[in-house]
């Protein structure tokens, strides 16, 4: 069991990292010694001797102490999945024959450090009894796993907000809704990813929950002049967030590594994916009027029609973008955010692949109900669920998650709704899911990582 504390190891002098052969194994040495070409995948010890049972050594090791889960010493410590084992000082090699549990005491007996690497990026390392390391560069080991979040609009970016008040944001992945992308005057708007990272940063408009705090509208009002579109309110510091992103596009970059850029800009350590580099587009077709676009459904006609049916085009044949599947698949909880089903969910789990990968963690999926005592707090989600033929209450959400979501968080008015809920097949949990700041948003997190 990996623990935080006690004191840590002395450094290792000229320590450093280095990758050997195809294996998973890394060891700490003195880099200069060691030929990489030459040593057919034996990994090296401090002393820059080759530990006799090479690439073993990791089999040995990690999987006796790992469960199903990919944690170490049993769920709740927190250690990633795909681990690399940094084995350091250590004189003569070392016995893989013995039992994984002996080895691993072993390890501790004699101080021999086993750093435990997340996903090789050198970010994180605890050493065999359990010592963090920050002083190496690494960042604190997380007890708690990696979360991957399905989020789109601006109730899951206040949850974000909250989700990364109890643990590290470097933990938190969120596959971000692009289904409302738009270009407008000739620019690539993601609005749901760029809500999210204002959000994050603290810089979102409090008022809206939507755009940038304290900005002018001084383009859109030359705008206005020569009777150019301006239904959609693109404010002067927003626009050069859709500059960017449009140049980088124009560039050949995917929207994903223009999405990490755009994150690292904010200083943000999460991990922001769009659920897919390629075009989807939500379309609602309004009765009266036929098929539109989504931002002309919610902004345009601020979404006061009334809707037959939703498609997003371009799902079929779209993939998912780098990194989502991936994240879906080793997440230690994965969460359904606050976010509208049809309009900010349902695009995600169009994505092919991405339906089926959710549904196969069911066990581990928590979603959290947009819908408050039969109403949304921000949206039409109410109204649009009634169009659409399904119920707009907790129930209702409850059996549109049934098939990916084992369990479903539901604010306390809805408490005697309770019942009903298990009954369409999904755990019910009652806990307070109306977020009015941050610490309303950090406790219902709390609710979702405690299942």
């Amino acid at each position: 069991m990996l623990r935080e504390g006690i004191a840590d190891a002395s450094p290792v002098p000229h320590e450093e990292a280095t990758q050997l052969g195809d294996g998973p194994a890394q060891l700490v040495g003195h880099r200069r010694q060691l030929d990489r070409h030459g040593v057919d995948g034996s990994p090296f010890d401090g002393d820059g001797q080759i530990v006799e049972a090479h690439l073993e050594l990791v089999q040995a090791l990690a999987d006796p102490a790992l469960d199903a889960h990919g944690q170490v010493g049993g769920g709740g410590t927190g250690v990633r999945p795909r681990m690399d084992l940094l084995v350091e000082r250590r004189r003569g090699g070392l016995d893989v024959r013995q039992p994984g549990r002996q080895v691993l005491e072993r390890l501790a007996d004699e101080a021999l450090l086993a750093h435990l690497l997340v996903n090789s990026t050198l970010e994180q390392a605890v050493d065999a009894r359990g010592h963090v390391h920050p002083f190496r560069g690494y960042r604190r080991v997380s007890l708690r796993g990696v979360i991957t979040a399905l989020a789109g609009g601006v109730g899951a970016a206040r949850f974000l907000r909250g989700l990364v008040e109890v643990v590290p944001p470097a933990d938190v992945t969120a596959v971000v809704n692009t289904g409302d992308d738009v270009v407008l005057h000739g620019l690539h708007i993601s609005p749901d990813i760029d809500t999210v990272v204002y959000t994050l940063a603290g810089a979102v408009n409090p008022e809206t929950g939507w755009g940038l705090t304290g900005e002018t509208w001084a383009a859109m009002d030359a705008l206005e002049r020569y009777g150019g579109l301006t239904w959609f309110r693109l404010g002067d510091r927003d626009l050069a967030t859709h500059l960017f992103r449009t140049q980088r596009l124009a560039d050949g970059a995917p929207l994903s590594q223009v999405t990490v850029e755009i994150a690292r800009a904010w200083g943000l350590a999460i991990h922001l994916l769009p659920m897919s580099d390629d075009r989807i587009e939500t379309r609602l077709d309004v009765v009266g009027e036929g098929e539109v676009g989504f931002q002309e459904y919610f902004v345009q006609r601020r979404h006061d029609v009334v809707v037959k049916a939703v498609r997003y085009a371009g799902s079929d044949v779209a993939s998912p973008a780098p990194g989502v599947l991936d994240a879906i698949r080793s997440a230690h909880r994965l969460v359904v955010c606050p976010s509208n089903p049809i309009l900010s969910i349902d695009p995600i789990l169009a994505v092919p692949g991405v339906r089926d990968a959710v549904a196969a963690r069911r066990d581990d999926v928590v979603a959290i109900s947009p819908i408050v005592a039969g109403a949304a707090l921000k949206g039409p989600a109410d109204r649009l669920l009634t169009e659409l033929g399904h119920e707009a209450s907790v129930v209702g959400v409850a059996r549109l998650y049934a098939p990916i979501a084992g369990a479903l968080v539901v604010d306390e008015a809805d408490a005697a709704s309770a019942a009903a809920v298990e009954s369409e097949g999904v755990r019910c949990v009652v806990a307070p899911t109306v977020m009015h700041g941050v610490a309303e948003a950090a406790a219902l997190a709390r609710v979702v990582l405690s299942l």
